[in-house]
């Protein structure tokens, strides 16, 4: 059976506690998919729930600008968010969808931002800060551990142009994000 609050059209319309919830228990599910907290544990898992901070992004708005010195990063729970290369000239060089993640670079290795991050659609974003990841690592140091290693391959891949992660959508993918529009 289908939830109807009455005047909500779209998800982005209900109130902020529901929509908080719903994300809460998306993401939970999520982190068990993401390679790099690969077998890290519930325990792990449940504490990084716990650092995450929710925060809910509009059509267009600028996560943040490539350059920028960052201490998050960023987990998509719902909505797909624009890869833009400022430098050259606001070109779009990649979409991120639910379950991907972005600002690893910033917040594991210390490097600012190699291209800026956009809201594409209505986006639910979890964000994980420096401060929180230290927190982490107190109690879970190997899986901190393999965070980083996973951040450090991944910058390696990309220096060599063979990490392709970042690719535009497809057009069929079009129509997914429109529908998600419609329901976000």
């Amino acid at each position: 059976k289908v939830l109807a609050v009455k005047g909500c059209k779209s998800a982005h319309q209900l109130p902020l506690f529901l929509r908080s919830l719903d994300a809460q228990v998306t993401m939970r599910q999520q982190l068990t998919g993401i390679p790099m907290l690969g077998g890290a544990g519930d325990d792990f898992l449940d504490d990084l729930m716990d650092c995450l901070e929710l925060r809910f992004y509009e059509p267009e708005d600028v996560i943040f600008n490539q350059g920028d010195l960052g201490s998050d990063m960023f987990f998509i729970c719902k909505g797909f968010v624009d890869v833009i290369l400022q430098s050259a000239g606001d070109k779009v060089v990649g979409s991120l969808t639910p379950g991907d993640y972005f600002g690893e670079m910033a917040i594991l290795l210390d490097q600012p931002r190699t291209a800026a991050m956009r809201a594409r659609t209505h986006s639910a974003i979890f964000i994980l800060g420096r401060q929180n990841l230290t927190e982490l690592g107190k109690d879970f140091p190997k899986a901190v551990a393999r965070m980083l290693d996973y951040a450090e391959s991944r910058r390696q891949a990309a220096l060599a142009g063979k990490w392709d992660k970042q690719q535009s959508l497809r057009k069929e993918d079009e129509e997914m994000v429109a529908e998600h529009s419609e329901r976000m």
